[in-house]
């Protein structure tokens, strides 16, 4: 669980107000599986 959830569990007014965060966060998951799988990583990786 992250610290994001543990505050929405415990605090319901808080999830309207870290919209933007929670989506922030998400979109930042989302580049760090996309930048693993890039070709130039593949490469370093061999190196």
């Amino acid at each position: 669980m992250t610290y994001i959830e543990l505050i929405e569990k415990y605090h319901k007014e808080v999830k309207s107000r870290y919209k933007k965060q929670r989506k922030a966060l998400q979109k930042l998951s989302e580049f760090e599986a996309d930048f693993e799988e890039s070709s130039q990583v593949r490469e370093v990786k061999r190196l």
